[in-house]
């Protein structure tokens, strides 16, 4: 007996490469087989996946299958279908840290649209200086102020141009390190003891000039009486002994 051969030519047909099938039955509509000029054809149409994410996953742009939620943003998980331009199933901003160390902030991850983007803020350094010390420009650190200028201390924003926590003390006196201005300089021996119109401690060592009254610090704690100096200048008050310095090295 003769046999008829009937050859089936299978036709899928498939919009693009993207539209991604795990299970050749899974996702297809029903085929549908054509006779034509004594060959089967079975056209079948791909259909879109569908994936279920659990809470903490999304689905991303033109990705087959779910992913974990990105830090900052909220995915509540869900059913969807693939799509090539759309990501599903989250929503949000991504969350940037401005308590910033070192320069650079917290880098966050975005994988929105199967894409990687490195999110990252960047703020200056804050920097807080002793008194008797400054932030110059551009530098990301505090340096000791120089001579003819007062450093009160604080603390500073990184900055490229400007100096910071530094003023000119013009025809005043200050030596290196110094928080004031002095109009006066006592001297002692070879030594000197920089004399200030304000008073900065009680007791102090207070000397007349012309109309005017200037001071030096009294401390109980034994300190040279000017920074660089190798001397000490003690004085008893009230049974007490204190030493006479000015800012530049008496206890903050």
């Amino acid at each position: 007996m003769k046999k008829n051969i009937i050859i089936l030519s299978l036709l899928f047909t498939q919009p693009a490469l993207a539209w991604i099938n795990d299970n050749v039955v899974n996702g297809c509509s029903i085929p549908t087989i054509y006779i034509k000029n004594g060959m089967a054809e079975m056209q079948a149409v791909f259909e879109p996946n569908k994936y279920t994410c659990e809470y903490g996953f999304f689905l991303p742009a033109n990705v087959p299958g779910c992913r974990p939620c990105p830090i900052g943003f909220t995915c509540d998980g869900g059913t969807y279908t693939f799509n090539e331009t759309v990501a599903q199933g989250i929503s949000g901003k991504p969350l940037i840290n401005t308590n910033i160390t070192n320069i650079c902030s917290n880098n966050i991850l975005n994988s929105l649209n199967n894409k990687s983007i490195l999110i990252s803020e960047w703020t200056p350094n804050e920097h807080t200086c002793a008194p008797g010390y400054y932030l110059p420009a551009n530098v990301d650190s505090c340096t000791i102020c120089p001579a003819g200028n007062k450093c009160v201390g604080g603390t500073y924003s990184f900055n490229e141009t400007d100096n910071q926590g530094i003023v000119s003390c013009n025809d005043y006196f200050a030596p290196i390190g110094s928080t004031n201005c002095y109009q006066h300089i006592l001297h002692i021996g070879n030594d000197v003891v920089y004399l200030s119109s304000t008073k900065h401690t009680t007791p102090s060592l207070n000397v007349a000039y012309g109309n005017n009254v200037f001071y030096a610090n009294m401390t109980t704690t034994q300190t040279v009486m000017t920074a660089g100096s190798q001397h000490y200048f003690k004085t008893v008050y009230n049974g007490m002994v204190y030493y006479i310095c000015d800012d530049t090295s008496c206890p903050q």
